[in-house]
């Protein structure tokens, strides 16, 4: 029986590969907030999701006044009537909060790893 050396697993393989899941699963938890991310603006409480704030930023970019209104579906899913003003201050909340959240505990990427002899 001979020893096939290639498939050997080094400990700079070994740490490479932790390092590897700990990144997506900080990917993954880092999604999970950002998902879950609410806002509140005047008492409202509108959910600051990638996918609201696009909607959020489809309205405001329509609008001829901050003073337009619009119906608006709440975190709580209330449908309310909301100024294009309110719409782009709980734009601008969520767009910080996600961006802390991108950056807040983010570990070394599998790239940025280098081993040391």
């Amino acid at each position: 029986m001979s020893i096939d050396w290639s498939q050997a697993i080094t400990s700079e393989r070994r740490a490479a590969e932790q390092a590897l899941a700990d990144y997506e699963a900080w990917k993954v938890e880092r999604q999970a907030r950002v998902d879950a991310l609410v806002v509140e603006v005047d008492g409202l409480v509108f959910d600051g999701n990638e996918i609201s704030t696009r909607r959020m930023a489809d309205v405001i970019a329509a609008a001829d006044d901050l003073a337009d209104a619009t119906e608006w579906t709440l975190a709580d899913n209330r449908v309310v009537v909301v100024t294009v003003q309110q719409l782009k201050q709980a734009l601008r909340l969520s767009t910080e909060a996600r961006t802390a959240i991108w950056n807040a505990d983010r570990p070394a990427s599998p790239g940025e790893i280098t081993s040391h002899p």
